[in-house]
């Protein structure tokens, strides 16, 4: 036999076996997912991909939720099985705010603990987890360029069936933390001086979406959500409840994987009565003004959610074998399902950036997180737009926002023109849409400027027939081309003087 055949087999073998191995309840994490060598990939490779990135974020999810060992910050407890007692794994690592202090300082150590807010100061065996955010993104500029807000007169929040808004997290683990405090990226003029920005393989980011329990709330009810105390703030104004985690995010950037794997859960009855529990968002008895479905409400007043994005017959299959192996050791985490699990295709030309890629699959959503732009929701596609604080020129943020939350925000990387524009990078030389310098044009100029700004910010809503990646144009073009550090179109007329009809283009 010979050597390249032998490589062959070997490397394909190990890839099928990790694609149909059965999944076993194991506190290790995974490290990567092996490619098909390009010569054995046929007609069907993508699929049996698929199936891979799936097995391997259910080992994940598995691995995260482990028991934590009880001396050591976001480490399994090896020698024990899992179980619903105590805190897990992820549960354990900094959350976002505590690798970004205010005052641009470097973060405590990685083992020092969490510190609450004063109104929820607990016992050092008291264990409360603080939610303040309302929102998925509560960084309002992210959240417009992530295509989470979808109609700026109603708050883009979350409210269950009993007027409670949903409340979410963000945790990183070590090596997100340290590769932060490292190179000062917790500091905003720090990372001015970033040419690049790379976070390590093995690098894990984490969502949580969780909603408020009331008093009401059955037992028999709270018995099937995994449920947690919280310290749960409106600004200064805090308070204790009992929360169920209803959404999971997991970012994992693997060799494999440069542009990360994104696998998405969330609870089984969160748009479906299941198990004897009501849907926690959708009322099918709804009546009155807000009863349309995945449309933003009031304050206070619940959503009407559906899902979008049917689960193919292969992730289900997979989703009721890994609910049976939970209810085999008695987990409420039977209760979960994975929803998608995103993966890039490996890039023809080795020297493409990171930002060069495709996706499979084009779309992945959960009800809680992308509630109101299912149908379009790409994570990578959303995330490949993250961005240093550098404000002369682009700096990619490695598919993750998390570094506008650096404190002080340096000279330029604030823009006050308009007020939603207040964590980017830009200058004065950088051109913005302004709404209110509209009134300075004649009223049929006024709507020429706006469509084109709307087409522009939100392309694959616009012209779904002529976007295949689901992409805005500002996802390169940054402010809809008024970046001249990023494909801005000043000048485009005089560079390109091709007279095009435009009109018939876009209608």
């Amino acid at each position: 036999m010979s050597r390249f055949l032998l490589f062959s087999l070997l490397l394909f073998g190990s890839s099928q076996l990790y694609a149909n191995s059965d999944i076993s309840l194991h506190h290790q994490l995974p490290e990567d997912i092996p490619f098909a060598a390009a010569e054995q990939r046929g007609d069907n490779w993508l699929n049996h991909h698929q199936k891979r990135v799936n097995r391997h974020a259910w080992r994940t999810f598995i691995s995260l939720m482990w028991p934590v060992n009880p001396l050591h910050r976001g480490i399994a407890h090896k020698e024990s099985k899992l179980h619903d007692a105590g805190l897990r794994v992820w549960e354990t690592w900094k959350e976002q705010y505590e690798a970004y202090p205010k005052d641009g300082s470097a973060p405590a150590p990685w083992n020092t603990k969490e510190t609450l807010p004063a109104a929820c100061q607990t016992g050092e065996t008291e264990n409360l987890r603080h939610l303040y955010r309302q929102e998925k993104v509560d960084d309002v500029l992210d959240a417009i360029n992530q295509a989470v807000k979808v109609d700026g007169t109603l708050p883009g929040t979350l409210t269950d069936q009993h007027g409670k808004v949903v409340r979410y997290e963000i945790r990183m683990n070590r090596h997100v933390f340290d590769y932060i405090v490292e190179n000062k990226l917790y500091n905003g003029e720090q990372q001015t001086k970033a040419d690049k920005v790379d976070f390590p393989d093995g690098s894990i980011l984490i969502k949580a979406a969780w909603r408020e329990l009331t008093a009401e709330t059955p037992i028999k009810e709270r018995k099937q959500f995994m449920t947690r105390q919280a310290c749960i703030c409106d600004g200064d104004d805090c308070h204790r409840a009992k929360v169920a985690m209803v959404g999971f995010h997991i970012m994992h950037k693997t060799p494999n994987a440069p542009q990360w794997i994104w696998s998405t859960f969330e609870h089984v009855s969160n748009v479906h009565p299941t198990h004897g529990l009501p849907a926690n968002f959708n009322n099918p008895n709804c009546q009155g003004q807000y009863c349309a479905n995945n449309s933003q409400t009031p304050t206070g007043t619940p959503n009407q959610v559906t899902q979008i994005l049917p689960l193919t017959p292969e992730l289900e299959k997979l989703n009721h074998r890994m609910q049976q192996l939970f209810t085999g050791v008695h987990s409420v985490l039977s209760r979960y399902q994975l929803m998608s699990a995103q993966w890039p295709l490996p890039s023809k030309n080795k020297a493409d950036p990171a930002t060069v890629f495709n996706v499979m699959p084009t779309f992945s959503a959960n009800t809680t997180m992308e509630t109101f732009a299912q149908d379009t929701s790409s994570c990578m596609g959303c995330h490949v737009m993250s961005r240093s604080l550098r404000p002369d020129q682009f700096v990619s943020g490695d598919f993750s926002f998390t570094l506008n939350n650096a404190h002080p925000k340096p000279e330029g990387a604030i823009c006050n023109s308009y007020d939603y524009a207040n964590s980017v990078a830009c200058s004065d030389e950088i051109i913005l849409f302004d709404p209110k310098d509209l009134a300075n044009y004649p009223p049929a100029q006024q709507k020429s400027i706006t469509h084109g700004y709307n087409v522009a910010s939100h392309t694959y809503e616009k012209l779904p027939n002529n976007v295949g990646n689901r992409l805005h144009c500002r996802s390169c073009h940054l402010h809809a081309g008024g970046d001249q550090n990023a494909s801005w179109w000043v000048g485009m007329n005089r560079e390109y003087p091709i007279r095009i009809n435009l009109r018939a283009n876009i209608y």
